[in-house]
Formats: structure tokens, C-alpha cells, sequence
């Protein structure tokens, strides 16, 4: 029995690090393992440190070691949530560990259980300044609803009327025409109006929605 434990520890990772070079991600790396995150990110620094010698043993724990108390795990996700110094775009975890002085390891634990990604800086944005403004909701459409969305038929007019067929030599010249486009598309406005009520429409959104999933 011990034998065969041992037999999938290394199949496990193995399957990691071949996962990694692969360039999957995290989580389709610990799916495809059978492991947990904290797994992967464990394996993958084993291999860099010691190969695939390192694979085939467990590691000692070291002893007397103090796990991070509450206050830094809250450290860690206000600065996170914050500026990073200098030019930087956003946090890495080398940044994040040696401003905190933790370590990485560290650093990547407690961003996969708090589900930070700064990484992804758009979307990490987004996602703060939403929680600072409670009261907006974003409202996700499938692709195949994209006409409900009044912004994205503006463009797709701004493009077909003026734009594709369009010669311009200079970015000043795209942006005069398109502000000329503008002005003279707000000079006579034409408002859209709902053919059907608000209950049909909501209807045949849910059919589509049953009949996709």
C-alpha cells in the first residue's frame, strides 16, 4: 500500500510540472493533478530547486515554523487593493513578498484564498472600484445579445458609415471625422424604441439562455 501511495504521489507530480511547461494555468494544472493549488505552486518550486530528483522525495518540515497571524494576511490584501510602488502597473508576487517580508510562497497562498489577481490589472480595477461604489451593477449579455447594447450599436454605425471606407493620413484626421460624424449624428437624434415589452423581451433572453446551457 505504501508503495503504491508513493507511485501517485510521483504520477501527481509529475503531471504538474508537465502541466507547467505546457503553460496551463494554476488551476488547470491542480485540476488535471488531482491536487490543490498550494500543491502545484509547492512541485513547481521543488523542481526549479532540486529537479526531478526532487520529485521522488518528500520534503522535511521545518520545525518551530509560525504560521502568518491575521494581521499580515490583512497587510497582505490592503496592499494588494492599493498602489504598488514606483512605476510599477501592478503587484507582483517578488514585490508583494519582499515589501511584506514574507515569502513568496506565502504571498500566493493568501492571494488564491482571498481570489486577488492584480496581475490581470484591468479587471482587478474594475472589481475595486466597484466595491467602493456599491450602487453600480454590471449586467453581462451574451454574445449573441450584443444588439442590446446601445454603446456597441453606436460604434458598429460610427464604423460602417464613416470609418471602413474612410482615407485618413493622420490620427487627427480619424478623430475630426469621427467628431464631425458625431456632431451631426446629435444634431438629429433618433432615440430607440422598444417594439415589444419589457416581459417578452426578458422571455426570449431566458429561452436562449435554456436552450445554450
Amino acid at each position: 500500500m505504501a508503495d503504491r501511495n508513493r507511485v501517485q504521489k510521483h504520477v501527481a507530480r509529475a503531471r504538474i510540472i508537465l502541466g507547467s511547461a505546457a503553460r496551463l494555468s494554476v488551476a488547470e494544472v491542480a485540476r488535471h493533478a488531482g491536487v490543490g493549488r498550494p500543491a502545484v505552486w509547492r512541485w513547481q518550486e521543488r523542481f526549479v530547486d532540486a529537479g526531478v530528483d526532487g520529485l521522488l522525495r518528500d520534503a522535511t518540515r521545518k520545525p518551530g515554523k509560525v504560521p502568518l497571524g491575521d494581521a499580515m494576511i490583512h497587510r497582505v490584501v490592503a496592499l494588494t487593493c492599493a498602489e504598488p510602488p514606483g512605476e510599477a502597473t501592478h503587484w507582483t508576487g517578488r514585490a508583494m513578498a519582499e515589501t511584506a517580508g514574507i515569502s513568496l510562497r506565502s504571498v500566493q497562498r493568501i492571494w488564491a484564498a482571498h481570489d486577488l489577481q492584480p496581475h490581470r490589472i484591468r479587471t482587478f480595477k474594475v472589481l475595486r472600484w466597484l466595491a467602493r461604489h456599491p450602487r453600480w451593477v454590471f449586467h453581462f449579455t451574451p454574445t449573441s445579445g450584443s444588439w442590446l447594447n446601445a454603446v456597441e450599436t453606436f460604434f458598429s454605425a460610427l464604423t460602417r458609415r464613416r470609418i471602413r471606407r474612410g482615407s485618413f493620413h493622420a490620427i487627427v484626421d480619424l478623430q475630426a471625422a469621427i467628431n464631425r460624424y458625431i456632431a451631426e449624428h446629435n444634431a438629429d437624434p433618433k432615440p430607440f424604441n422598444w417594439t415589444k415589452p419589457a416581459d417578452q423581451i426578458l422571455a426570449k433572453v431566458n429561452r436562449l439562455n435554456a436552450s445554450v446551457h
